[in-house]
């Protein structure tokens, strides 16, 4: 017989690796209304409300603001859109003759606004 001790268990679970530890916390500041809706929707997908925080996280999908150029183009194409109204209105006054012409200039100048921003 050998006097060896075999070595002692530990119990518990396995401590986390450095990347599934929780260390950073976030303080969240909303109105009443906002969390009232965070625990409607968190109580009817069935989880805590971190939870459901830290899933809407890691899927969601976040929208861009808009560019400068983006905007600008936006403002082009609502003017265009008013031309093309004023347009209809020419053309049922004087003729569609007349109107033609100031649509073919519409179309040109949105067509140049397309190929500027690669659309």
């Amino acid at each position: 017989m050998t006097n060896e001790k075999s070595p002692k268990r530990k119990g518990g679970r396995p401590p986390k690796s450095a990347t599934e530890k929780r260390r950073y916390r976030f303080t969240l500041k909303v109105c009443t209304a906002e969390k009232f809706d965070l625990l409607t929707k968190a109580g009817q997908a069935g989880l805590p409300p971190t939870e459901y925080i830290r899933q809407s996280v890691a899927h969601s999908v976040v929208k861009e603001r808009m560019t400068p150029e983006l905007a600008e183009f936006r403002r082009d194409v609502c003017g265009m859109k008013n031309n093309l109204n004023q347009t209809a209105h020419v053309a049922n006054r004087d003729g569609y003759a007349f109107a033609a012409q100031m649509n073919r200039e519409l179309c040109a100048r949105l067509d140049n606004a397309l190929k500027h921003f690669g659309l």
